[in-house]
């Protein structure tokens, strides 16, 4: 597991501006899906799978962009946390008026703002514990 987490670094550190940019295409991509698209599962909605689902995409968005970034502390850290706010509250404004089937959620933004949080901390974490 060691071996494999070192190789994910090593490629991450590697390219990180690349896959940052790949992941904030991907999860865009993701978010702009009309709702008709998305599984309609009863257990789904009573675990709040939607909101996980949130709080992962951006927690690996954030850390991508904190290891792209440099964004371990200070003002990059908040750079990234402000800049991430804005997309996520951008992400809901258009899924409410462009998106079929789909509309703003403020919960959603809170489960954003948690993986926001938890991908800088994630950041931080990573590189500053060696491998």
């Amino acid at each position: 597991m060691k071996a494999l987490l070192f190789c994910i670094m090593n490629y991450l550190l590697r390219f990180p501006l690349l896959i940052a940019m790949g992941g904030l295409l991907l999860a865009s991509f993701l978010f702009i899906l009309p709702g008709s698209a998305l599984p309609k599962a009863g257990w789904m909605a009573a675990l709040q799978i939607d909101k996980w689902v949130h709080v992962g995409i951006f927690s690996l968005l954030c850390f991508f962009w904190g290891i792209a970034l440099g964004a371990r502390r200070g003002y990059r850290a908040v750079l990234l946390f402000t800049t991430a706010m804005a997309y996520a509250f951008l992400v809901e404004v258009v899924q409410d008026r462009y998106v079929v089937n789909r509309g703003f959620d403020l919960w959603d933004v809170a489960a954003d703002a948690v993986g926001i949080a938890l991908g800088i901390w994630l950041t931080q974490y990573i590189k500053n514990k060696p491998l």
